[in-house]
């Protein structure tokens, strides 16, 4: 249901009577308030000022670079009168499709796209521009890197080259919608802020592959994904992880999530600097306790 002032009808307090994909106006709520009920699960509707108090508070609740909030859904929340982090649900691509390029690796990347004909290069936009291929991304990794950046002062730094967010050529995200969804949030009480992207001269289907809205999983056959298999690049979220050697060992663990059991193969050896790499990456989502106990034979 439509309201008349904003995207969603009314839908008073956050009680155990709603259900969890009820519509909520979250005008006039705390911060607190509106990031309870989108972490219940529904779609909250907002004035842009709001947004500040919502990430202030979902940062204030940070533990160990953990918060209640990280994997509550931010695509559920619309500001009223513009298209602003709702528009990833209409992503086509599940987390475990998604790519991540860690800097120690972007110029081998850029190489596999000049390998294939792909002009790349850096720009500057505003984030309100850009569009999420991904369907959810978390409201308390937000939070944490606004936090970050403002208390740092990247929102004002210039950026230095080869340091923005993947975005293919039709200002789609290939990578980096926590970091866009940051910036879109601070774009909110600082609308004329502007962002760095590495602008890929491809469209996102020919880069990841093919999405499909009923598969997460779809979308593992495009120019990115033959270069993160040759060079053992793990894609985002509780997808497969292959650490070195991984198919010789064959240890595999249940890793279940909110969203579903996943699958993580991984061979560990202490000595190793890459395997060490992939631990500590492995606990940036959550699983690194368990995936070292199997790892080390230990117990679960």
């Amino acid at each position: 249901p439509h309201g008349e002032h904003g995207h969603f009808a009314s839908g008073a307090g956050g009680g155990s009577g709603e259900s969890k994909d009820s519509a909520v106006d979250g005008r006039g709520m705390s911060g607190k308030d509106i990031a309870d009920h989108l972490k219940d699960g529904h779609h909250v509707s907002i004035d842009a000022e709001q947004m500040d108090s919502i990430s202030k508070h979902v940062a204030s609740t940070s533990e160990d670079r953990k918060t209640p909030y990280d994997e509550t859904d931010l695509s559920k929340l619309h500001i009223n009168g513009m298209e602003a982090f709702d528009k990833g649900e209409r992503g086509i691509y599940g987390r475990t499709a998604m790519p991540q390029v860690r800097d120690e690796m972007m110029q081998s990347f850029k190489d596999e796209l000049t390998k294939h004909g792909v002009d790349i290069h850096d720009e500057m936009i505003s984030p309100r521009d850009l569009n999420p291929s991904q369907r959810d991304f978390s409201v308390g990794k937000t939070a944490g890197m606004r936090e970050f950046f403002g208390s740092s002062g990247k929102f004002d730094e210039e950026p230095k080259a080869g340091s923005g967010i993947l975005v293919d050529k039709d200002n789609n995200i290939i990578d980096g919608h926590h970091r866009w969804a940051a910036y879109l949030t601070e774009s909110m009480s600082n609308p004329d802020i502007q962002m760095p992207i590495i602008r890929i001269n491809a469209s996102q289907e020919d880069l990841i592959g093919k999405g499909d809205t009923n598969n997460p999983n779809a979308g593992h056959d495009g120019v990115i994904n033959e270069w993160m298999d040759s060079n053992g690049v793990q894609r985002a979220g509780l997808g497969e992880v292959s650490a070195p050697g991984a198919k010789a060992a064959g240890m595999t663990a249940d890793m279940t999530k909110d969203e579903g059991t996943k699958q993580i193969k991984v061979e560990f050896d202490p000595e190793d600097e890459k395997d060490k790499r992939l631990l500590d990456h492995l606990d940036d989502i959550g699983v690194k306790a368990k995936a070292r106990r199997i790892a080390e034979g230990t117990k679960d």
